[in-house]
């Protein structure tokens, strides 16, 4: 782990520092909900599995040996619960982009956007889209290599598969987004 402030956040809630684990909730609460929303495709599931982590994490916070891992331990209860959730419910139509973060106060906004920043958004829905539709193995390697900046290892770690399935994992994803 590469930021000594969580780092001494993570060593503190470890420790029972209820403060302390209150605050690192807060510092991952988006980045877990962002990855439990993309990774199930819809809102409602996203958010359950969001609340499963954080109670999961609380629950085992105090059994994690290496705080240096936290990330890794964090990213493979969320994959651990988003499969759970996934195994439990039959699978429903993944949601909109638009839908996922619809906020009436955005919709006057968007008309007073510059052109390009309308095209960024544009594209940026689109590279969602496709990520949203490839295959699991595939969509979860993107998510965690590009969007957390995780490297191959960590991936290989949390996904409990070898390194050289994650860069073939990506290297296949890179080809399909193509």
């Amino acid at each position: 782990m590469k930021d000594k402030e969580t780092l001494a956040l993570v060593t503190k809630a470890a420790g029972n520092d209820s403060k302390a684990f209150a605050l690192l909730c807060e510092r991952k609460v988006r980045e877990v909900a962002y990855l439990c929303i993309m990774e199930l495709g819809n809102i409602e599931d996203g958010q359950d599995a969001s609340q499963e982590v954080f109670l999961r994490m609380h629950k085992g916070i105090g059994d994690l040996r290496n705080p240096e891992a936290f990330n890794v331990w964090l990213n493979r209860i969320v994959m651990t619960v988003c499969n759970g959730v996934r195994r439990k419910k039959m699978k429903q139509p993944p949601v909109s982009y638009e839908e996922l973060f619809r906020d009436e106060n955005l919709a006057d906004t968007l008309n007073e956007l510059p052109v390009e920043a309308v095209e960024r958004e544009e594209e940026r829905r689109i590279v969602e889209g496709l990520i949203r539709d490839l295959p699991e193995k595939y969509r979860s390697c993107v998510m965690m290599h590009y969007y957390q900046k995780l490297t191959y290892a960590e991936i290989a770690q949390i996904l409990d598969i070898s390194t050289a399935s994650v860069d073939s994992n990506l290297r296949m994803a890179r080809r399909l987004l193509k």
